[in-house]
Order: C-alpha cells, then sequence, then structure tokens
C-alpha cells in the first residue's frame, strides 16, 4: 500500500462517517479541526504544503493565506514525476530524480 486513498475508498468512509455523525455533528468537527490547524500554524515557524496532485482545496488555501498573513514562509513540495513518493521543492527540481537514490 502506497498510502494513497481512491476515490471510492474516500466515498466509503465518508459514508460510513455520515451513519455514525449527523451533519451538525460533522460540520462542527470540520469547524474544530480547521481552528486546530490554524492554532498549528501559530506554533510553526514555516508551513510545508506537500501537493501531490496539483490540488489545492479550500481549507489549504485558507491555512496558507492564514501563513501569510502572518508573515510566516510557505513553501510546496510537489510529487516527482519519477518515483511518485518522494518530493521535492518545485524550484529546485531541474530534471529527473537520480534513480540509484529512489531505491530504497
Amino acid at each position: 500500500m502506497n498510502g494513497t486513498i481512491t476515490p471510492e475508498q474516500e466515498a466509503e468512509v465518508n459514508d460510513f462517517i455520515s451513519r455514525l455523525m449527523s451533519f451538525e455533528e460533522r460540520a462542527e468537527l470540520k469547524q474544530r479541526l480547521d481552528t486546530l490547524h490554524l492554532r498549528k500554524i501559530d506554533l510553526a515557524d514555516e508551513i510545508l504544503v506537500l501537493n501531490q496532485d496539483g490540488y489545492i482545496g479550500e481549507s489549504t488555501r485558507r491555512e496558507i493565506d492564514y501563513a501569510a498573513s502572518l508573515g510566516k514562509p510557505v513553501r510546496f513540495w510537489y510529487a516527482c514525476p519519477v518515483c511518485g513518493s518522494r518530493y521535492h521543492p518545485l524550484e529546485e527540481c531541474d530534471g529527473p530524480c537520480d534513480v540509484d537514490e529512489i531505491q530504497e
């Protein structure tokens, strides 16, 4: 297993959670988790966005904007097109990874 959740698995988890919690409870939990993430940003020196699929959702965008408003550095790392599991800062990636380095 590579740690990637398929859309089908995500739908199963969401369905399971929706059977355990009411809409109001889920909304309250999301709000509490969003607030927790902002408090973690308060404590951080910088934030690092691991962006595997090129998508930044609403919550992540809000966290990025919040960190920037505090003057905290925000760095973005993207999945390596060669190995798919290691991350490289986009500004430092100038070609394919060293395949020997990828072997674990």
